[in-house]
């Protein structure tokens, strides 16, 4: 496995108020770190046919750099003592930022879906890049404050299965070690409607509960060997996880999820992934599953996170 990769905070910018928000999270992310940030733009890589004058690619080189002038002014407000450098790249927009965000180890978007054009514009980059990024993805919503960062409490993980649980609660425990926070393991389900009545009539929902508790117990017993410091909870619940997980993210600092795998064209996010990525109150993390040899690199950054004795399997 590959392990001299740059550490560094890349974060995507494209001078809305939105991504400049996401621009001062990823600065503090980066100082947390001790680590290096480098702001991203895009530029469009080409431009639609049709009646209108093409716009000279000088003036979309020049207004791209104005946009990273006006992030990097940010950045260095937020926290000046962070090395920061700006790239200014060209292309599909997705596709460059993910891209851009392999020379890191975590990348940062800010995101405000408010209106039903900023969903489309705004919810498509955030939930493409996503879905298809090999490094942890960070998403800022419109409430998060500066003052959020003071202090983290409690960091929130949504469960779905033993699929890819190793990589997401590593992530997740590591994640509430460097921070002092307390760990919370949140795992909800429920069918639709008709089926859901069929199941919770034959199966007791407290041996249900008990059962999930244990599954996820034993997925987590060496990790609390591991970060002993980290004070774990663990909540089952029958509900919507979508509903359950965006009702908990009031409450907490960050929360991890992981996405599907993919392969080959294909790259997509689960509806529960796509509906908290929209309405969760606090920073979304969604941590990449690990897939072979193709996820190595984008594994490796996230190495100095874990404790060296801990293999996840």
């Amino acid at each position: 496995m590959t392990t001299n990769l740059p550490e560094r905070v890349v974060v995507a910018t494209d001078g809305t108020s939105a991504a400049l928000r996401g621009v001062r999270y990823a600065t503090f992310e980066a100082k947390r770190l001790g680590v290096g940030l480098e702001i991203v733009h895009v530029v469009p890589g080409y431009l639609p046919t049709g009646p209108l004058p093409m716009v000279p690619d000088g003036a979309l080189q020049a207004f791209g750099c104005s946009v990273l002038e006006r992030s990097l002014a940010v950045a260095r407000n937020t926290a000046g003592d962070v090395e920061i450098m700006s790239r200014l790249v060209s292309g599909a927009r997705v596709a460059s930022i993910v891209e851009a965000g392999r020379s890191g180890s975590l990348l940062v978007l800010g995101s405000e879906p408010h209106t039903l054009a900023e969903r489309v514009w705004t919810g498509a980059t955030v939930a493409g890049v996503s879905a298809r990024a090999g490094v942890p993805v960070v998403v800022v919503p419109e409430g998060w404050r500066e003052r959020d960062t003071a202090s983290m409490s409690r960091v929130l993980v949504g469960f779905k299965s033993p699929q890819h649980a190793p990589e997401l609660l590593a992530s997740a425990f590591a994640l509430a070690n460097t921070r002092g926070a307390d760990l919370a393991v949140l795992h909800a389900w429920k069918l639709p409607s008709v089926y859901d009545d069929v199941v919770t009539n034959r199966v007791a929902e407290a041996q249900w509960r008990e059962e999930q508790h244990a599954v996820i117990e034993s997925l987590i017993v060496d990790l609390r060997r591991c970060y002993p410091e980290v004070a774990v909870t663990i909540d089952v619940l029958h509900e919507s996880p979508a509903h359950a997980l965006v009702r908990a993210s009031r409450n907490v600092d960050r929360l991890v999820i992981t996405r599907p795998a993919h392969g080959g064209y294909f790259h997509h996010l689960g509806a529960v992934a796509r509906a908290v990525l929209r309405e969760a109150h606090c920073p979304v993390e969604v941590v990449p599953p690990s897939t072979g040899e193709e996820d190595e690199r984008s594994l490796a950054p996230r190495a100095r996170w874990r404790s060296p004795t801990l293999t996840p399997k």
